[in-house]
């Protein structure tokens, strides 16, 4: 590893100009000097690549200096760039003896970047640095051995020339001809030049150290004359700051403002500053808005030693309204009062909570105070807004004029920064800080390595087979160092604007759940070139927030990246509008959306799956489906297959669901005879709705779901009830079922769940296996209007019959959900033991009579206390949809069987779980509204099996 590639050691200098080449925390990177375009505080350490001697009429002495860059695999990349010397630079070229080898550190004080159109010669980045005005330069390590160590500071060497005795003025230019000087007199005068170049250069070595800085001798200051003779038509040197100056904090008749470098941990402050950066409204865990600012004042530069200030953080809390946060522009005053102080990562930081803090705005631009829009004002008698008093109105004012001050001391220009690219105008001790990005500007050597936030678009997704997640997103911005992507689920035109984000530990836990055609907002990405050559990103960290399209109003990089994509939609020939339509209102072959709800679900693995879903509207070509989930919606249900990124999610829907369909299109189906739809492509075009928080559209439906129930209660009770109480119209799903608190089961009970698994287990299984077509009778369809309690039900003379109960579940068995899957002979007709992965009885060496099913028992309690067994068996409803699988090995079989078991068992596999380890848990299930069939076994005894859970499920309820 070469010498100038290690880490600097710290150089104790009492110079603060000085001190910072010796602070490794300071040392900058070319590249990223290169790329923002701005020098910046800091310094460069490096090599001199090539070096040019000036000549002595020259006013300009160049080399080329090489950098060591470390990569993101911890390789290193040299850097190659020009620096020139010039303007007040040039007397000092004796002095800035550079040779090819030498390792110096170079302070970025005075510096300017020039952009060049192409890399020059031997360079390797377009950029040159030129000092005009002065240079402080360390020759860490010289080629020639000698001058290890010495700092030339040209500033010094300046003003090393105002304590000397001046020269004399400069006559001036005399009109009449003067005659020949005498060789004598030219000799005489060149004796006198070469005398005073040595008397200078003597001086100047003072200000030349070996190791250490030295101060000026106080003692020569004041002998020295007290001011300057100027030249004739020359003005004399004057403080260029005419402002005046600001003392930080304020003490108003009401409120004290603390400096922001004087707050100390527990104070509840007020404080004023210059906003200098501020993030976008963003929604916390807990649903409240918070927004980040950053603040300086004069005791922000006065605590860094610099004149660069430190920003002071602050995070704001509100839970009403995006809007009542202080959003701004850069450059403007704002006052927050009521702060807590707290520390964060060892640094002390403000908290502005909700109900607490309040905060006005003050800006140069015409003066004028900012709260909030208007429409957001809230009505109630508190908001976090106030009106500032004149010495609070003064104080901002004056704050300007010392920003104003730094501007054109340091170059910099707040007022006009773009806040819609949310950049600072400073840097913190850190340096350079993370931002938010639009795709298009964000790059590996961008500031801060590459680091940024940012607002995407989900496009697509996989999971790889070293744990870590590929994301593919856009914001609809182009970024040439990104290759365009080019797989079977980009949409056509949309490849140059995609970046895969690789997702790594935490994150990658977020990825799977990250679904086409949502919104997120990602925190500390990093762009990175991959071990293949190729720019993309990588996220680490889980600080991950969905965005909903709904509050794209409140989040201005949301409605921004959504108003590009319109744009992009416009230019790429996509529907910029479709329609929301109820299905009664579908047109042949036009796309329209939709919220509908799902009535049944066939994936059998023999092509797509299929969802059957209503609206309770009618189409006259609409088919008639036949069916109890289907009762009396005649041409009001949809049959739709999902293809594409849409079976999969097809695994995760179930009865009772409310969706969002985008882009459904309704054809003609292979018969000519009836309407069906389809889902295709790699956006996600069906989305879960919680009736919980529903829409407007939701809403309606409910509505119109409820009406369709009540016209068909009122044709059921016309009817002649059966002898057989069992069933009932289908509950309003406005109804939620009460949570009831169920007790610890008696040992009674679980030996009544043991005894029935022994007693009807091979009946059960029996009779599923069958076609059993007893279920199927058309009189088992009808619907009455009561409920029947377990007893009558157990009770009942009628076999096989069908019932309608209210209860709930209050154990079940086998205590282990992963004994529920069992693998049967379909030659024998007998159970596998577990061991086993086949039927050794038949010999069935190639496992081809080997099958899956899925069985658990079920104890029921209803409302009077009496308790029944019922079996969950294979040909239940409760499992349809879902694949047979051995649970040991494929545990995402066993997840989705969990999932569709969860809300009916509430707590009590954490009951069995922590009743093992001798834990008392106290069961907690619901009430639900269950369809048990009944029939009678080879040794006459009626057994009871869970034909379908009736209430909705919605995967919310538990």
């Amino acid at each position: 590893m070469d010498d100038n590639s290690r880490p600097l050691k710290r150089i104790k200098l009492d110079n603060p100009e000085h001190d910072i080449l010796g602070d490794p925390s300071l040392q900058r990177r070319a590249s990223d000097i290169c790329e923002s375009g701005s020098a910046g505080n800091g310094f460069l350490s490096g090599k001199v690549f090539m070096a040019w001697a000036p000549s002595p009429s020259s006013t300009k002495l160049q080399a080329i200096m090489e950098t060591q860059e470390a990569s993101d695999y911890g390789a290193q990349n040299s850097q190659k760039f020009y620096i020139i010397f010039t303007g007040a630079c040039t007397q000092f070229f004796k002095d800035l003896t550079l040779q090819p080898r030498d390792e110096i550190s170079l302070s970025l004080k005075g510096a300017h970047v020039e952009k060049t159109d192409k890399i020059l010669g031997s360079c390797t980045l377009q950029m040159r640095l030129v000092y005009s005005e002065g240079v402080i330069l360390m020759v860490r390590k010289s080629a020639s051995g000698l001058d290890a160590g010495k700092i030339i500071d040209t500033w010094k060497l300046s003003e090393g020339h105002w304590f000397v005795s001046p020269d004399p003025p400069e006559p001036e230019p005399s009109t009449e001809v003067s005659e020949e000087l005498t060789k004598k007199e030219t000799k005489r005068r060149a004796k006198v030049q070469r005398e005073k170049a040595k008397s200078t250069s003597a001086d100047n070595d003072k200000y030349i150290k070996l190791g250490e800085s030295r101060t000026i001798d106080q003692d020569l200051i004041k002998k020295s004359p007290a001011g300057r003779v100027a030249s004739p038509g020359q003005p004399s040197e004057m403080n260029a700051s005419a402002s005046r100056v600001l003392k930080p904090g304020l003490q108003t008749p009401t409120h004290k403002y603390q400096p922001l470098r004087e707050v100390s941990l527990g104070q509840e402050v007020n404080l004023i500053g210059l906003l200098v950066n501020a993030s976008s409204p963003t929604r916390t865990r807990t649903g409240d808005w918070c927004i980040n600012v950053k603040l300086v004042d004069p005791s922000s530069a006065a605590k860094a030693g610099t004149t660069s200030p430190e920003a002071f953080s602050v995070n704001c809390f509100t839970k009403r309204h995006a809007s009542w946060l202080p959003q701004s522009t850069i450059g403007n005053a704002l006052m927050l009062r009521h702060v807590q102080i707290h520390t964060a990562q060892r640094h002390l930081k403000g908290t502005a909570y909700h109900g607490r803090f309040q905060w006005a705005i003050y800006t140069p631009n015409g003066k004028q105070l900012h709260h909030a829009e208007p429409d957001a004002q809230d009505v109630s008698s508190w908001t976090p807004f106030f009106d500032p008093c004149p010495s609070e109105i003064d104080y901002c004012v004056g704050l300007f004029e010392w920003w104003h001050g730094m501007e054109n001391k340091e170059g910099r220009h707040v007022q006009q920064i773009d806040p819609s690219q949310a950049v600072s105008s400073y840097e913190g001790a850190g340096g350079v800080r993370r931002l938010h990005r639009l795709v298009k500007d964000a790059g590996p050597d961008v500031p801060p390595n590459g680091y940024f936030d940012c607002t995407v678009e989900v496009i697509h997704g996989h999971q790889n087979d070293n744990d870590v997640y590929s994301l593919f997103v856009t914001d609809y911005t182009k970024n040439g160092l990104i290759s365009p992507t080019q797989l079977d689920w980009c949409p056509d035109g949309l490849g140059e604007y995609i970046l895969k984000l690789e997702m790594w530990d935490a994150a990658a836990k977020i990825g799977p759940t990250m679904e086409p055609g949502t919104y997120y907002s990602i925190t500390n990405a990093r762009m990175r070139v991959s071990r293949g050559g190729y720019v993309e990103g990588k996220v680490v960290l889980p600080k991950i927030v969905r965005l909903n399209e709904e509050d794209a109003d409140r989040i201005p990089k949301l409605n921004d990246l959504l108003e590009r994509k319109k744009i992009w939609n416009s230019q790429h020939g996509a529907a910029l509008e479709i329609e929301d339509r109820l299905i009664e209102e579908a047109i042949e072959n036009q796309f329209f959306n939709c919220v509908v709800e799902v009535l049944h679900i066939i994936d059998n693995g023999y092509g797509p799956p299929a969802i059957f879903v209503t609206d309770y509207t009618e189409h006259p070509y609409l088919s008639r489906f036949e069916g109890e989930w289907c009762r009396g919606l005649e041409r009001r249900v949809v049959r739709i297959s999902l293809w594409d990124c849409h079976t999969t999610i097809a695994k995760s829907i179930a009865p009772g669901f409310y969706l969002s369909l985008k882009k459904l299109r309704l054809n003609l189906n292979a018969r000519g005879d009836c309407f069906e739809g389809e889902l295709r492509g790699h956006e996600r075009l069906l989305h879960q709705l919680n009736p919980k928080k529903p829409s407007n559209d939701l809403q309606r439906l409910i509505q119109r779901k409820e009406c369709f129930l009540r016209r068909l209660d009122v044709k059921g009770s016309q009817k002649t009830p059966l002898k057989s109480a069992f069933g009932a119209s289908t509950p309003q799903t406005d109804q939620q079922a009460p949570e009831v608190s169920g007790e610890q089961q008696s040992p009674s009970c679980r030996e009544e769940l043991q005894q029935s698994n022994g007693l009807n287990h091979e009946i059960l299984v029996t009779e599923s296996c069958q076609k059993d077509e007893s279920t199927e009778r058309e009189d088992m369809a009808a619907v009455l209007q009561q409920y029947t309690s377990l007893q009558a039900m157990m009770n009942h003379e009628s076999c096989p019959d069908k019932f309608l109960v209210r209860a709930r579940i209050v154990d079940f068995y086998p205590f282990s959900l992963k004994d529920c899957s069992q693998q049967w002979c379909s030659r024998c007709k007998n159970q596998i033991p577990s061991k086993f992965k086949a039927c050794i009885d038949c010999a069935d060496t190639e496992h081809e009579y080997v099958m899956i099913r899925y069985q658990t028992f079920l104890m029921l309690e209803d409302d009077e206390g009496t308790t029944v067994v019922v079996s969950a068996y294979d040909k239940s409803h409760l499992f349809d949809g879902l694949e047979r699988a051995n649970f040991s090995d494929n545990n995402e079989a066993y997840e989705s069987f969990c999932a569709r078991l969860r809300p009916l068992l509430g707590n009590l596999v954490e009951v069995h779980e922590n009743g093992r380890v001798g834990i008392e848990i106290l069961p907690q299930t619901k009430v639900h509204e269950l369809e048990i069939v009944s029939w009678e076994g080879p040794d006459g005894q009626i057994a009871f099996g869970l034909f379908c859970r009736r209430d909705s499920y919605n995967g919310n309820d538990v």
